[in-house]
């Protein structure tokens, strides 16, 4: 005979009235009680419904965790000392060029730190075919540091040239002269306040810069990427190339002007392209706030010479940063575990609780069924 501490009675009477979970000691549906039968059911009513909107939580939840959210948060830092800039000058006249004097810091700066670039150095089309300019790059590594700031500090140029044009920029970054470069004329003094900026973005699985992933190695560069496969596609649609060491007889695009034209095209067709040589933007990106004003040289001496000045506006950096939204798994387990508390009270335990009365009634209705098949079993029959 079935006892009846077995039966699924007194399973579900012993659960409701032990377990954390709230209203379920609510649900006797006891018959002898009209009244608690109805208590009963719109209990179990209102409790179905939390459960239903629990578990829809839950499932939002878990898939917003796993399309890796994040946040951008921003902030300054302050350093005792900060990496210079590179300053890319280029002018129409080669000479004029050559009759740069520099000064980092009061310290007189040698044409050795600034060396020549070659039309191969630049990735840009505009830059290496149409500008037609002399360049140096001033701190080209990235080696210059600096403690200080204002107006007496940074880079201070002097030149004769008629026209010059500069840019600021980081290591990493390629500029286009025609476009990102700023014209400062002779018979001026220009002053260049510049404020640091740095972009930190999370690799992957996160989404960074809108829609894309970005590559977190120091040894990647977006530039070297679209210079290599500008290049492979130069070599192969054009039969020239851009590259700075060729490995063997290549034409420098530049020297025919068929394939001058051709490289034209060809690049032209990249620059408005979505689909060709698309590179992962780098996740640290570093970007220079540029604030130029320029005064009349009226001294006889300066009248006929350039000169302008750059400067570290103070020792700060602007930080943007993205950051996970979710701090890990305890994360998203502290708000589950809040979201079921709020809903049914429940926690680990209780779930505990509810998966050992689901086995127990599972066990409970194996063993009837198979004390059932051995009573039929052993029925006697007739002789």
């Amino acid at each position: 005979m079935e006892k009846k501490g077995d039966s699924g009675t007194s399973l579900w009477t012993n659960f409701t009235e032990t377990t954390g979970f709230h209203g379920l000691n609510k649900m006797t549906f006891d018959k002898k009680y009209p009244g608690r039968v109805v208590r009963s059911a719109v209990w179990a009513a209102v409790w179905l419904v939390c459960a239903t909107v629990l578990i829809y939580i839950i499932v939002t939840q878990l898939m917003n965790y796993y399309s890796y959210p994040s946040l951008s948060t921003t902030y300054f830092r302050f350093d005792q000392q900060l990496p210079f800039p590179v300053v890319t000058v280029c002018t129409k006249n080669p000479m004029d060029v050559s009759t740069l004097m520099l000064y980092f810091d009061q310290g007189f700066v040698g044409h050795s730190e600034i060396p020549v670039l070659e039309y191969t150095d630049f990735y840009f089309y505009e830059t290496a075919y149409m500008c037609g300019c002399a360049c140096r790059r001033f701190n080209a590594n990235g080696t210059f540091l600096t403690s200080q700031h204002g107006i007496s500090s940074g880079l201070f140029l002097e030149t004769t040239s008629t026209e010059l044009q500069i840019a600021i920029h980081d290591p990493q970054e390629d500029p286009n002269m025609l476009r990102d470069g700023r014209t400062v004329r002779n018979g001026t003094e220009t002053f260049i306040e510049i404020h640091r900026r740095e972009y930190k973005s999370l690799p992957s699985p996160y989404i960074a810069y809108g829609n894309q992933i970005c590559i977190d190695d120091a040894d990647y560069s977006f530039v070297d990427c679209k210079r290599n496969c500008y290049n492979e596609m130069l070599m192969k649609e054009c039969s020239c190339t851009m590259n700075p060491s060729p490995t063997g007889n290549e034409t420098y695009c530049v020297d025919d002007y068929q394939a001058n034209t051709c490289a034209a095209e060809l690049y032209g067709d990249i620059s408005y392209s979505s689909t060709i040589c698309v590179c992962p933007p780098e996740c640290l990106v570093i970007k220079y706030d540029q604030v130029l004003s320029s005064v009349a040289n009226i001294n006889d001496y300066q009248r006929h010479n350039l000169r302008i000045r750059i400067y570290l506006k103070d020792l700060s950096t602007t930080v943007t940063e993205q950051v996970p939204k979710y701090d890990g798994v305890t994360s998203l387990l502290a708000n589950l575990g809040g979201q079921m508390g709020l809903f049914l009270g429940a926690s680990i335990l209780t779930i505990t609780e509810l998966v050992e009365f689901i086995i127990f009634i599972v066990w409970t209705s194996i063993h009837r069924r198979a004390k059932r098949k051995n009573a039929v079993q052993n029925i006697p029959k007739d002789i």
